[in-house]
């Protein structure tokens, strides 16, 4: 996911150390950390300010233990049924 503006852009302080008392950067980070994530910022005076967010398909689309409805019915004809 990358999201951009055409803002005035972050002083390049507060994008490396945060802002005292604030935590949207620094929490987009730690989330994004904890998920596996990759978290990118760039920013520059007077140009606006973009983020974006990678995701690994793993934690997009993670797998489910139940099946799909065609194969619990396959499974059901052909005498293997689910418990």
């Amino acid at each position: 996911m990358r999201v951009r503006d055409d803002g005035s852009g972050i002083d390049e302080q507060i994008l490396n150390s945060g802002k005292s008392g604030h935590w949207g950067l620094s929490g987009m980070r730690e989330r994004a950390e904890k998920i596996g994530a990759q978290f990118k910022i760039w920013s520059r005076p007077g140009a606006g300010t973009e983020v974006e967010v990678i995701i690994p398909a793993k934690v997009a689309y993670p797998r489910t233990q139940k099946s799909s409805p065609w194969l619990r019915a396959k499974s059901a004809m052909s005498g293997k049924g689910q418990g």
